[in-house]
């Protein structure tokens, strides 16, 4: 890529699987090639440049330009189920939505997935992969790849997830909501426990964050285990969904290495979706 004078992002889909079949079969089978913006390469074959070579059997497809609107990105996938079989593809295959982004300076940028993407998602048995970078040159012509010949750097990191609530209700009340569970109170009715400082809005904030290592675990398995933690109160958490004296969602946060990859599982997209909670990830490079 050209070297990048502002934040930028975009988005690609692959469909992959570590076989020797044939690619252009499930091209065909599947109806692939009825959108644009596919490429297709088989497992062991060579980039035509000769620098990577392929690991997997690899479908790519170029999202069309959906920057800073969730809207456009519903719009293309209602296409690829409109145009093609892929609701039928087989549970062999791995369907993953990448989002690749280039940033400016140390915040590095993060991702939001609101319940009309994690629908799409789980529609589609998907994974999210998150690939960020702070340099120029991402290497994602090639994906599911191996260069043949890279230097790759390594920083410390530390992230960790948690699940947020809001509301205007006291936080003790709020934490009854959940009994067995330990919460931290980030506001009481806008004050602010740790300076005692009152803020200009009356809301409430509780947060429950992940129990592991948050210099060695990535992001996904916090999200695991957030998860987990929850897992007894879907249904209480599916009444607060639908009502408006509430907000909740899953967050993440962290400084993280530059590049850095992270991968959201297709369970955990399933089990955020049926839970109601959104996945808003803020990160910073290390």
């Amino acid at each position: 890529m050209s070297q990048q004078q502002s934040y930028s992002e975009y988005f690609y889909l692959t469909i992959t699987q570590d076989s020797e079949q044939d690619v252009q079969q499930i091209i065909e089978q599947y109806h692939f090639d009825q959108m644009c913006g596919y490429e297709a390469w088989n497992k062991g074959q060579i980039s035509d440049d000769g620098t990577h070579q392929f690991q997997q059997m690899c479908i790519r497809f170029d999202v069309d330009d959906c920057q800073d609107d969730a809207q456009q990105l519903f719009h293309w996938f209602t296409r690829l189920k409109h145009n093609t079989s892929i609701l039928q593809i087989s549970p062999d295959f791995n369907c993953t939505l990448h989002l690749v982004t280039h940033d400016v300076n140390t915040q590095g940028a993060g991702f939001h997935l609101n319940i009309d993407l994690l629908r799409e998602l789980s529609e589609l048995n998907a994974r999210f992969h998150l690939h960020g970078h702070l340099d120029q040159d991402d290497g994602h012509d090639y994906p599911y790849a191996k260069p043949i010949a890279t230097i790759e750097e390594s920083r410390p990191c530390s992230e960790y997830a948690y699940f947020c609530i809001w509301s205007k209700l006291p936080a003790k009340e709020l934490q009854q909501l959940f009994p067995e569970l330990t919460f931290e109170v980030g506001f009481d009715q806008g004050l602010k426990l740790e300076t005692k400082r009152q803020l200009k809005h009356r809301n409430s904030l509780l947060k429950l964050c992940s129990r592991l290592n948050r210099e060695t675990v990535k992001l996904n398995e916090h999200i695991s285990d957030v998860l987990e933690q929850l897992q007894p109160y879907q249904s209480t958490l599916q009444q607060l969904f639908f009502n408006p004296q509430y907000s909740l969602g899953i967050s993440a946060t962290g400084h993280v290495e530059n590049p850095h990859h992270r991968l959201v599982s297709a369970a955990n997209i399933q089990q955020l979706f049926a839970l109601g909670l959104s996945l808003d990830v803020d990160y910073y490079f290390a």
